[in-house]
């Protein structure tokens, strides 16, 4: 599969979180010795929160443990969920996606920019993101909506050669339908690659949030930027395009003079599962 797992988009996630090192509760200061007297010796220094834990605690305070371990459970269930959805919508659009309009001459096949087209990913995403609460729903149409855009533009700028070494030379007046050799995605370029990466996307999920007062939203919404971005560096470098088939007339076939000719102007196209 071109695709990597949902954990791989959820671990990356998670790491890029982590590197931001949020402590809870924020820009705590100690009120004074009265703060430690004010509770049962036991609850004074409890074992912290785990190495894996997305938030830390200010202090052993037991309640500060407990406010970063219960707060990191909740984020990781929102990560996961929209992790579970990302993946989803890109699953989707790889088994929907087709190729048009590719311009054929001799063992050279054109792609240019707006020839891969798929399925929009935004509704995609919404499909299966959690939306359980209304911060959840402002956050998951964020994510989309930024997603949507950047994707869109990157595969409508899709441009590159795929070759067919057999169309060079044909003997006949019109080759027969002739798939591509393999070629892997990441062969393709586009102008829009960089709104992929993950601190432009990142940011314009921040955009599309455009809530100023929302607690901890650049860590989140960049995290998910992050594991998204590198699910795609992976579905590019995994990822093969296969049977676009050409055809075409081979104009200068004139037999016995000439025997064999290359086509000129064929036309090639992918249909669902070219992307592989």
């Amino acid at each position: 599969m071109p695709l990597p797992p949902i954990q791989f988009l959820f671990d990356h996630a998670c790491g890029a979180f982590r590197q931001a090192g949020i402590t809870l509760p924020v820009d705590w200061q100690p009120p004074g010795s009265q703060f430690s007297l004010a509770m049962p010796p036991a609850q004074r220094c409890v074992f912290g929160v785990g190495a894996d834990s997305l938030l830390r605690q200010a202090t052993l305070n037991h309640y500060h443990v407990q406010t970063a371990r219960d707060i990191s459970v909740q984020l990781e269930k929102f990560l996961y969920g929209m992790a579970r959805a990302l993946h989803t919508a890109l699953g989707t659009w790889l088994a929907q996606a087709v190729m048009r309009g590719v311009v054929v001459n001799g063992s050279v096949g054109e792609l240019r920019p707006g020839g891969v087209l798929g399925p929009s990913l935004g509704p995609l995403i919404l499909q299966s993101a959690p939306r359980a609460t209304l911060q959840e729903e402002k956050y998951a149409c964020a994510v989309a909506k930024a997603v949507q855009r950047a994707w869109q533009d990157w595969h409508w700028g899709l441009n590159g050669v795929l070759a067919y070494p057999s169309l060079a030379l044909v003997s006949g007046p019109q080759a027969a339908p002739t798939c591509n050799t393999p070629l892997i995605l990441g062969r393709l370029v586009s102008s829009q690659e960089p709104a992929l990466e993950a601190d432009p996307l990142g940011a314009a999920m921040v955009r599309e949030l455009n809530d100023s007062c929302a607690q901890h939203a650049q860590p989140v919404l960049q995290a998910l930027a992050a594991g998204f971005s590198r699910t795609w560096h992976e579905l590019k470098g995994n990822t093969q395009i296969i049977n676009v088939v050409a055809v075409g007339p081979v104009p200068g076939f004139s037999p016995p003079a000439v025997c064999a000719a290359p086509v000129v102007n064929g036309h090639a196209a992918g249909e669902t599962g070219c992307f592989q």
